[in-house]
């Protein structure tokens, strides 16, 4: 069956238990690695934004296939309505298998950083960063900011997510592989 997105409360951030009903989904496409923010309504109430991926189903690789990032509000952050268009298009080559696992971050000037993931079916992996001035309309960078090729994670690297260090800056945790197939969460921090 596609996949669908759930959830799960907890009163300690360790024990969880999952909640009744479907976040999103839907008999056509599959759907994951969502990423939720707080966002400001049209009238001032505080909704949440979910961004996510959403697959072909079976999966297919090509530009063509549609495997994009895309977006849903909630008010409740139980009801979940999808936006129009799409947040980050599958669309170069280093994308032709699909783009995913987005993480969102609010920047200090009221902006938003994107991180995700991107395949193609020459290259498992690399982690690639947008940014947008309302959440919506997404501007890429050309180049990944985290690539293959090291000891650790030669072969594959993908699902970024980011923290604040206490002395300023941040780290950004990510799944990687080896060319023996050992995978790991190695992570970076920046300059």
């Amino acid at each position: 069956k596609p996949t669908v997105i759930l959830s799960a409360v907890s009163k300690d951030g360790l024990n969880w238990s999952p909640e009744e009903g479907v976040r999103f989904g839907d008999d056509t496409w599959s759907y994951g690695t969502p990423r939720v923010l707080y966002v400001e309504g049209d009238d001032g109430t505080v909704e949440y934004r979910m961004y996510f991926h959403r697959y072909t189903f079976p999966l297919r690789p090509g530009l063509d296939a549609g495997n994009h990032i895309i977006s849903a509000l909630s008010s409740d952050g139980l009801s979940f309505e999808e936006e129009p268009g799409v947040r980050i298009r599958q669309e170069t080559e280093r994308e032709t298998f699909s783009v995913y696992a987005p993480e969102v971050v609010r920047l200090g000037d009221g902006s938003y950083r994107m991180y995700y993931s991107a395949w193609s079916e020459m290259i498992r992996g690399g982690i690639f960063t947008a940014t947008s001035a309302d959440g919506l309309a997404w501007r890429k960078s050309p180049n990944p900011c985290i690539e293959l090729g090291g000891r650790w994670d030669g072969d594959m690297v993908s699902e970024p997510c980011v923290i604040d260090l206490k002395e300023g800056g941040a780290r950004l945790f990510y799944e990687a592989a080896d060319a023996e197939e050992n995978y790991r969460i190695l992570s970076a921090t920046t300059a």
